[in-house]
């Protein structure tokens, strides 16, 4: 977990702003506690109310006036072209505006996709390298592990049948003499 000054489920920077923070937070509190958001004319009152006084000046401020307008819009109170917008030029964060960070964020994660495309094109390189190679071997290679496994047990069996005829020959002689020993 961060460490910091966190509030509202968010952390700030320094004590400046985690400040102005918990003072957007109270009056968040205090609005839920005596408005009854269940009702879309209250929840317009108390919107309109705060959009025109830019009641608040973080991002605890303007998540709760999101959370408005969207009870207004999902009850059909009013449709989102006709709320007032939240305006947020003011909202700055350690000297920073919005779009500047929202732009830094943006080339943060431009740069990791770069990095990820460029491993993911090195390692798609290799693979299809290597499979090109072994396309190659099987082409040019006529004997594989199990012909050539083959071929040894028949020659291997060819030589004992070799060696079986010449013992078969030798008895057939020895027969010979033998029966001409015996005559």
């Amino acid at each position: 977990m961060k460490s910091g000054f966190t509030i509202g489920g968010y952390t700030f920077p320094n004590k400046e702003e985690y400040n102005i923070a918990k003072e957007d937070y109270r009056l968040i509190e205090y609005f839920k506690k005596e408005t009854d958001l269940s009702d879309p004319s209250s929840v317009n009152k108390l919107y309109t109310r705060l959009v025109y006084r830019h009641t608040f000046q973080t991002i605890l401020g303007y998540s709760f006036l999101k959370e408005l307008q969207n009870i207004l819009v999902s009850s059909n109170y009013r449709p989102h072209d006709q709320l007032e917008p939240i305006d947020v030029k003011g909202f700055v964060i350690q000297g920073e505006s919005l779009d500047a960070i929202a732009a830094e964020r943006y080339k943060e994660l431009a740069s990791q996709y770069e990095q990820k495309l460029k491993k993911s094109t090195i390692v798609n390189t290799i693979l299809a390298t290597t499979i090109i190679i072994m396309f190659i071997i099987a082409l040019k290679a006529d004997k594989t592990v199990f012909t050539q496994f083959e071929q040894d047990m028949i020659d291997k069996y060819s030589a004992w049948e070799e060696e079986l005829v010449e013992w078969e020959e030798r008895l057939t002689e020895m027969e010979k003499e033998i029966q001409e020993n015996q005559e």
